[in-house]
């Protein structure tokens, strides 16, 4: 297989963190593009070159999205931190315009963390936002498309959330055998070793179940 170069946008969150390392971890990726809103301070910058975008003014950086053959999008934030706008604005038009910058700088496939319960008509703004990306990406003229709907994200977020905290005490008790979490280094192995399968379909979504399988397979 050859080398390939990578493109991950939303690096500094705390899933895109762990989908760095792994990206970094493999032989079979030269390059990372990383595309954020400012270099992040890494510890190891090995085969990592930075690109600072404004994404409020992202058709001025249709080049920082050029040379990537896989993109990861690890975008996402909450209504609780951003405000409903703030919150639709970033886990939904970020998401798609940086897919379609991807697409036309020349990138084939396209990895996307979505949610579990995403659904496009969902009475529940964040499950509606998350369906409406997936099915916009689903839409798109990539050669793939791969969207992970994982449960309960189970990391040690620097910024507190009382809602998260509770969530991963509940899930360390109850849910060890993860049917509805899922720990984020985990999850990104999956993602970046599933990046590198050959699959016979243009779009696929993986449910936390099928998150959960696979992990179990490689562990």
């Amino acid at each position: 297989m050859s080398l390939k170069n990578a493109l991950l946008v939303g690096a500094s969150g705390e899933t895109g963190q762990e989908v760095l390392k792994q990206l970094q971890l493999s032989p079979l990726f030269a390059k990372i593009i990383l595309i954020g809103r400012r270099n992040l301070d890494l510890s190891d910058a090995s085969k990592v070159e930075q690109r600072v975008i404004n994404f409020d003014d992202i058709d001025s950086h249709s080049e920082a999205f050029q040379e990537a053959d896989i993109g990861f999008c690890c975008l996402g934030t909450t209504r609780e931190k951003a405000g409903k706008e703030g919150f639709i604005k970033v886990d939904r038009d970020y998401v798609l315009n940086s897919a379609q910058k991807a697409l036309a700088g020349g990138c084939r496939d396209f990895h996307v963390i979505s949610s579990q319960g995403a659904k496009a008509s969902s009475m529940f703004l964040y499950m509606k936002i998350k369906g409406q990306v997936d099915e916009a990406l689903q839409g798109m003229d990539f050669h793939r498309v791969s969207i992970y709907r994982p449960g309960v994200l189970i990391c040690d977020r620097a910024e507190f959330r009382w809602g998260d905290r509770i969530a991963r005490s509940i899930s360390s008790v109850v849910d060890r055998s993860h049917r509805f979490s899922i720990p984020t280094p985990v999850l990104a192995q999956i993602i970046v070793a599933n990046s590198l399968q050959v699959i016979d379909q243009k779009c696929e979504i993986l449910e936390q179940a099928d998150i959960t399988k696979r992990a179990n397979v490689s562990s």
